[in-house]
This record gives structure tokens, C-alpha cells and sequence, in this order.
């Protein structure tokens, strides 16, 4: 972790590429023993001081870092990614700090403020809807195509140093209210065809399968303590639901989140 003191004053004794190598093995070895079954996907972050801090990135070699065969996947960062039926979007980036310091708003915007920055992403099917970036986002923008949603995630987590939490997405219209799209009472000089073109592109986003989780699980650890992770407790589709219907359908009820307090 590039923030890390050690790494800042540079008194370590062994490359960024060793050090990585050694400490994740060990992890992964551990767990083979005590869940061989468990499966793990791993993705970079420009916060990585082995690997080039430009988003997007690509997928770490994990071919070094032992494991049962197939136990350890790399995936790219931002990523979309199916298990059991559920779509998953990630991001490691803080694109939640960086929303939060950029969003603006002609005009007065109420209701659950982490809800609307989530809903930024949906809405523009974006991992990283900001331009120009903000001073530390490393992004290059030739690779700009490779962050925008293709599908539009059942649970989308973006880890984040703001608080952790886990919020709902809706699917239907009141997407347009929750990002600020449209204001409760519109103003009387808004005529009909401004409002058409302000809201096309969000209704054009607006789900087919289901409201999205939202989730942001902190930090492991927080300067000399430690942080939070998540635990996502996820039901299968009901029996009886239609074959069309059964991808995400209600996901929303169907998963239970756990912020876990290290």
C-alpha cells in the first residue's frame, strides 16, 4: 500500500514485488488448508506500489501465488463478473471520495446522499463518471471505454475511506429524483421538451432485472486500527419465479449485507 508509512519512507528491505508475493501466498496458502473450496478473485488498485498506479488496470499474474488449481482468479479494475447468477460490479478506486467532492446541483437535492453518488454510477453506467478527473484519480483517458458498465450489476461495491454501508439502488423511474435528475417540484419555466432531453439518458439506464446493492465495505484497517469489511449473505431465486425473471430478480431481497467491525 502506497500509503502506508514503510512504503512512504522507503525502509523496507525487499522490492514491492517480493514483498506482495511472500505476504498474499502466505494468506492464500493458509486458506487453502482451511477452506480448499473457498475461491478468490483479487484486483489491483492504483494504491499498489508493485503494480503501475493507472486506472484502469489489468488483471494481476496470479500464477505465482500458489493455491489449488483455479482457487485464485485475477480480475481487471473496474470489473463486472457473474457467480451464481448474481452480476457483481467492482471498483477498488475511491470513486466515492471523488463523487462526493465534485457533485453539484442547481438546485436543492434531499434524500440519502450516499444513495445519490451510487446512483451517479448507475444512472451513466460509469465505474468512474467524473470529467475532468480530480487530482490523484491516475486516469488515462485513452482507456476511458474500459470503465463503463456494459451490464448493470445486481451488487456494486466500491470500497471507500468514507463510512461503510450498504444501500438500494431503485430500479424504476425515482432513479431520476435519487441523482437529482428531476427536481420534487419542477421549476414553471422547465418546458416539456428540456425535461425529455434532461431525462432520456437516465431512463434509458433504468434496470430490466431488478433494484442494485450498493456497497462500499472500508477499509481493512484505518491508520494503527482496524477497519471493516462485508459479508454478503445471498438466498437463490424462488422456485416458482419465471425463467425470464430468475437472474436478479429481487436481489435487493434476497441478500443480506454484514459490515463487519475489525
Amino acid at each position: 500500500d502506497t500509503e502506508h508509512p514503510a512504503v512512504k519512507a522507503g525502509s523496507l528491505d525487499v522490492t514491492f514485488e517480493d514483498l506482495f508475493q511472500t505476504t498474499v501466498q502466505r494468506m492464500i496458502e493458509e486458506l487453502s488448508e482451511r477452506s480448499p473450496h473457498t475461491r478468490v478473485l483479487l484486483l489491483p488498485s492504483i494504491r499498489d506500489a508493485h503494480l503501475d498506479p493507472v486506472l484502469p488496470q489489468p488483471c494481476i499474474d496470479t500464477q505465482l501465488l500458489g493455491g489449488r488449481p483455479g482457487q485464485i482468479l485475477g480480475a481487471s479494475n473496474p470489473c463486472t463478473f457473474e457467480s451464481g447468477g448474481v452480476v457483481f460490479g467492482c471498483c477498488s478506486h475511491d470513486v466515492l471520495k471523488h463523487l462526493s467532492a465534485s457533485e453539484g446541483s442547481k438546485f436543492e437535492v434531499k434524500g440519502d446522499r450516499m444513495m445519490r453518488l451510487g446512483g451517479h454510477l448507475v444512472a451513466q453506467q460509469s465505474f468512474y463518471p467524473i470529467y475532468p478527473p480530480l487530482a490523484g484519480a491516475s486516469l488515462d483517458t485513452s482507456l476511458a471505454t474500459h470503465l463503463r458498465m456494459l451490464v448493470t450489476p445486481d451488487i456494486l461495491i466500491t470500497p471507500s475511506d468514507l463510512s461503510a454501508f450498504s444501500k438500494i439502488i431503485p430500479a424504476d423511474s425515482s432513479l431520476q429524483k435519487v441523482v437529482g435528475v428531476v427536481p420534487e417540484e419542477e421549476p414553471k419555466s422547465t418546458t416539456a421538451e428540456e425535461n425529455v432531453e434532461e431525462t432520456t439518458a437516465v431512463k434509458d439506464c433504468l434496470l430490466q432485472n431488478g433494484n442494485v446493492v450498493f456497497l462500499n465495505p472500508g477499509r481493512l484497517t484505518k491508520g494503527l486500527s482496524g477497519g471493516t469489511f462485508a459479508h454478503l449473505h445471498i438466498s437463490p431465486p424462488s422456485a416458482d419465479a419465471p425463467k425470464n425473471e430468475r437472474r436478479s430478480n429481487g436481489i435487493d431481497s434476497r441478500v443480506r449485507v454484514e459490515i463487519v467491525r475489525i
